[in-house]
C-alpha cells in the first residue's frame, strides 16, 4: 500500500517518527514537504540532511496578521498533480493549519477512492475567535468530518476531538 504523508514543512520532530514509520512499516512511503521556510528556521528540515527522500513541493505562504494574531495560510499549488502522479492510497495530512491543501487531497481521494488521515493538534487554545474563524471553521469542519480517521498528537488534542468535535470520525 502507498502511504504518502503531507506536511506544510517537516518540522524536526517528525523526521524521527517518518524515519521509524519508513524502516518499520511494510508500505511503500512518499514524504511530501511543502516547502514552507519559517523566516528562523529552526524547526524545519530546511538546511538539515534528512535520512530518508522526501518531495519538496513549492508553496505560497502568506500570514494574515488579525487582531494580534498570525494565521499562517499554506497553499502548495502542484500538490493535486503530485498525487495524481505518485497515487497514494492513503494520505496523512496537517490538520487545521493546512487546510487549504487538504481540499486539494480531499478531491484527490474523493476522485481516486483513496482516504486522508487527519494528523493535529486540535484546538489552539492561545487563539481568541474571530472573523477569520468563522469563514475557515466551515471548511475545516467540512474536511474534518470526511477523513477517514484523527490522529491526535497528545492528549488536550484527543480530548478537543472527542469531547468538543462529533464529526462522524473514527478516534
Amino acid at each position: 500500500m502507498r502511504v504518502a504523508f503531507f506536511q506544510p514543512y517537516l518540522a524536526n520532530w517528525r523526521i524521527q517518527f517518518l524515519e521509524y514509520f519508513i524502516e518499520n512499516s511494510h508500505h511503500d512511503a512518499i514524504i511530501y514537504d511543502g516547502g514552507y521556510k519559517p523566516k528562523n528556521d529552526t524547526k524545519s528540515i530546511t538546511g538539515n540532511t534528512v535520512p530518508f527522500p522526501y518531495k519538496k513541493l513549492r508553496s505560497v505562504s502568506p500570514t494574515i496578521h488579525y487582531k494580534n494574531q498570525k494565521y499562517p495560510f499554506y497553499f502548495s499549488p502542484f500538490l493535486f498533480f503530485s498525487l495524481v502522479k505518485d497515487r497514494p492510497e492513503i494520505i496523512i495530512t496537517e490538520g487545521e493549519i493546512n487546510f487549504l491543501n487538504n481540499l486539494s487531497i480531499y478531491v484527490y481521494c474523493k476522485l481516486f477512492k483513496s482516504k486522508y488521515i487527519w494528523w493535529s493538534l486540535g484546538k489552539v487554545r492561545t487563539r481568541k475567535r474571530n472573523f477569520l474563524n468563522k469563514l475557515t471553521d466551515p471548511i475545516i469542519n467540512f474536511l474534518l468530518s470526511r477523513s477517514s480517521c484523527v490522529m491526535a498528537r497528545n492528549t488536550l488534542a484527543k480530548d478537543y476531538y472527542i469531547l468538543e468535535k462529533k464529526y462522524g470520525t473514527k478516534k
